[in-house]
């Protein structure tokens, strides 16, 4: 399933054959082109997938040479979070986030954040590039889970 999703988000995107052939020893799958700006990374880690019935958890991340400003507000450089995807709405929230000043993933986070069952979601993926979050959302919906899923079996048919 691993090899599959990656290969959903190399698809049809200039560039990235090479990436995909060394992907078997990277945990993070880089999402790019030939037009992307330098200094702005989206990485996605496909061996992470978690598939429930029509909802798909992935964890995303994003390193900027810029500071960035969070929908709630905060500035960042760096982020990493777990992001649930509704595949039938195509729409995306957090269930969890770490927020960084530095870029690289480094230094003490300003924001770390884990969602409770009850507590209200924030909107993921709404700082990356359009086109990038249509890929991640359309990639992680036509992710399969194995047969042992819970959620497969109430995934209609």
């Amino acid at each position: 399933m691993v090899v599959a999703f990656r290969a959903l988000f190399v698809t049809g995107t200039a560039g990235l054959a090479l990436a995909a052939s060394t992907l078997a020893q990277a945990e993070w799958f880089t999402l790019g082109d030939a037009s992307d700006t330098p200094g702005e990374t989206v990485q996605v880690d496909p061996t992470t997938i978690a598939v429930n019935g029509l909802t798909r958890t992935i964890r995303l991340r994003l390193d900027s040479d810029t500071p960035q400003r969070s929908a709630n507000g905060v500035m960042f450089r760096s982020f990493e979070g777990t992001v649930s995807i509704d595949c039938l709405s195509r729409t995306s929230s957090y269930d969890s986030y770490t927020f960084y000043s530095r870029s690289q993933f480094q230094g003490t986070p300003v924001l770390d954040h884990q969602f409770g069952p009850n507590e209200a979601r924030v909107p993921a993926l709404v700082s990356l590039r359009p086109d990038f979050a249509g890929r991640v959302i359309r990639a992680a919906c036509r992710a399969e889970g194995n047969e042992s899923n819970a959620g497969k079996a109430n995934a209609g048919g």
